[in-house]
Protein backbone atom coordinates (compact mmCIF):
# COMPACT_ATOMS: atom_id res chain seq x y z
CA UNK A 1 0.00 0.00 0.00
CA UNK A 2 1.43 3.46 -0.97
CA UNK A 3 1.09 6.63 1.27
CA UNK A 4 -1.66 7.60 -1.10
CA UNK A 5 -3.83 5.01 -0.67
CA UNK A 6 -3.81 5.30 3.24
CA UNK A 7 -6.69 6.92 4.70
CA UNK A 8 -6.23 9.81 7.13
CA UNK A 9 -7.02 9.27 10.85
CA UNK A 10 -6.58 6.42 13.22
CA UNK A 11 -7.33 3.11 11.78
CA UNK A 12 -11.06 1.52 12.61
CA UNK A 13 -10.82 -1.08 15.42
CA UNK A 14 -13.02 -3.95 15.27
CA UNK A 15 -15.64 -4.15 18.55
CA UNK A 16 -17.17 -7.36 19.77
CA UNK A 17 -19.61 -7.66 22.08
CA UNK A 18 -21.55 -4.95 23.77
CA UNK A 19 -18.88 -2.69 24.45
CA UNK A 20 -18.42 1.11 24.06
CA UNK A 21 -17.36 2.96 20.54
CA UNK A 22 -16.60 6.08 19.61
CA UNK A 23 -18.95 7.62 16.44
CA UNK A 24 -18.03 10.82 15.59
CA UNK A 25 -20.64 12.85 13.92
CA UNK A 26 -21.22 16.29 12.99
CA UNK A 27 -24.39 18.71 14.39
CA UNK A 28 -25.50 22.22 13.64
CA UNK A 29 -23.99 24.58 16.38
CA UNK A 30 -27.15 25.07 17.98
CA UNK A 31 -27.93 21.35 18.39
CA UNK A 32 -24.47 20.87 20.35
CA UNK A 33 -25.63 24.22 22.19
CA UNK A 34 -28.85 22.36 23.27
CA UNK A 35 -27.15 19.01 24.09
CA UNK A 36 -24.45 21.03 26.57
CA UNK A 37 -27.54 22.76 28.35
CA UNK A 38 -29.29 19.45 28.84
CA UNK A 39 -26.09 17.92 29.89
CA UNK A 40 -25.62 20.38 32.82
CA UNK A 41 -28.92 20.54 33.44
CA UNK A 42 -28.59 16.77 34.42
CA UNK A 43 -25.46 17.08 35.75
CA UNK A 44 -24.12 14.89 33.19
CA UNK A 45 -21.11 15.27 30.27
CA UNK A 46 -22.16 15.88 26.97
CA UNK A 47 -21.34 12.54 25.68
CA UNK A 48 -23.82 10.43 28.35
CA UNK A 49 -26.27 13.35 27.19
CA UNK A 50 -26.10 12.27 23.89
CA UNK A 51 -25.77 9.22 24.47
CA UNK A 52 -28.96 8.86 26.86
CA UNK A 53 -31.25 10.79 23.94
CA UNK A 54 -30.07 8.44 21.10
CA UNK A 55 -31.67 5.43 23.70
CA UNK A 56 -34.24 7.31 24.07
CA UNK A 57 -35.28 7.97 20.79
CA UNK A 58 -35.04 4.44 20.03
CA UNK A 59 -37.50 2.81 23.22
CA UNK A 60 -41.00 4.40 22.56
CA UNK A 61 -42.12 3.94 26.02
CA UNK A 62 -39.31 5.86 27.02
CA UNK A 63 -40.36 8.59 24.20
CA UNK A 64 -43.72 8.69 25.90
CA UNK A 65 -42.55 8.93 29.11
CA UNK A 66 -40.53 12.18 28.14
CA UNK A 67 -43.49 13.60 26.12
CA UNK A 68 -45.66 13.37 29.51
CA UNK A 69 -43.11 15.01 31.54
CA UNK A 70 -42.65 17.56 28.99
CA UNK A 71 -46.49 18.32 28.82
CA UNK A 72 -46.45 18.56 32.48
CA UNK A 73 -44.02 21.28 32.97
CA UNK A 74 -45.32 23.46 29.99
CA UNK A 75 -48.20 26.14 29.91
CA UNK A 76 -51.67 26.14 28.65
CA UNK A 77 -50.32 28.88 25.87
CA UNK A 78 -47.35 26.31 25.07
CA UNK A 79 -49.79 23.43 24.99
CA UNK A 80 -52.12 24.84 22.29
CA UNK A 81 -49.09 26.01 20.16
CA UNK A 82 -48.51 22.41 19.92
CA UNK A 83 -51.42 21.14 18.98
CA UNK A 84 -52.14 24.34 16.10
CA UNK A 85 -48.70 23.19 14.83
CA UNK A 86 -49.26 19.20 14.88
CA UNK A 87 -53.16 19.72 13.47
CA UNK A 88 -52.32 20.30 10.33
CA UNK A 89 -49.21 18.02 9.96
CA UNK A 90 -51.22 14.91 11.38
CA UNK A 91 -54.88 15.66 11.51
CA UNK A 92 -57.26 17.17 14.08
CA UNK A 93 -58.92 14.70 15.55
CA UNK A 94 -55.48 12.51 15.69
CA UNK A 95 -53.71 15.36 17.30
CA UNK A 96 -56.50 15.79 19.80
CA UNK A 97 -56.50 11.99 20.79
CA UNK A 98 -52.85 11.40 20.84
CA UNK A 99 -52.64 14.84 23.60
CA UNK A 100 -55.68 13.88 25.36
CA UNK A 101 -54.35 10.07 26.19
CA UNK A 102 -51.08 12.07 27.19
CA UNK A 103 -53.18 14.20 29.18
CA UNK A 104 -55.45 11.43 30.97
CA UNK A 105 -51.69 9.35 31.44
CA UNK A 106 -50.07 12.79 33.04
CA UNK A 107 -53.08 13.27 35.37
CA UNK A 108 -52.86 9.55 36.49
CA UNK A 109 -49.06 9.63 37.30
CA UNK A 110 -49.93 12.41 39.16
CA UNK A 111 -52.32 11.17 41.32
CA UNK A 112 -50.80 7.63 41.47
CA UNK A 113 -47.00 7.83 40.81
CA UNK A 114 -45.14 7.32 37.51
CA UNK A 115 -45.67 3.63 36.92
CA UNK A 116 -49.78 3.90 37.60
CA UNK A 117 -51.65 1.91 35.53
CA UNK A 118 -55.48 3.63 34.00
CA UNK A 119 -59.03 1.67 34.42
CA UNK A 120 -61.34 2.52 31.91
CA UNK A 121 -64.88 1.29 30.98
CA UNK A 122 -65.71 -0.95 28.18
CA UNK A 123 -67.74 1.07 25.70
CA UNK A 124 -64.93 3.85 26.42
CA UNK A 125 -61.99 0.99 25.71
CA UNK A 126 -63.51 0.11 22.24
CA UNK A 127 -63.76 4.34 21.36
CA UNK A 128 -60.18 4.48 22.29
CA UNK A 129 -59.38 1.11 20.08
CA UNK A 130 -61.37 2.96 17.24
CA UNK A 131 -59.44 6.34 17.50
CA UNK A 132 -56.25 4.13 17.42
CA UNK A 133 -57.26 2.05 14.68
CA UNK A 134 -58.18 5.39 12.77
CA UNK A 135 -54.38 6.61 13.64
CA UNK A 136 -52.41 3.72 12.72
CA UNK A 137 -54.18 4.00 9.20
CA UNK A 138 -52.51 7.26 8.81
CA UNK A 139 -49.55 7.15 10.20
CA UNK A 140 -46.46 4.49 9.94
CA UNK A 141 -45.60 3.05 13.13
CA UNK A 142 -42.08 1.55 14.05
CA UNK A 143 -42.20 -1.47 16.32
Amino acid sequence: MTDKDKKAGRPVKSVEGEGQVTIGMRVPNSLKRLLEDAAEKNHRTLSQEAERRLQRSFNPRMLVEDATSLWQEIGASEQETIRTMLRPAYGKSEVDVGIWLMEILTLVRRARGSRATVGIGRDDLEILRQAMREIEEGVAINE
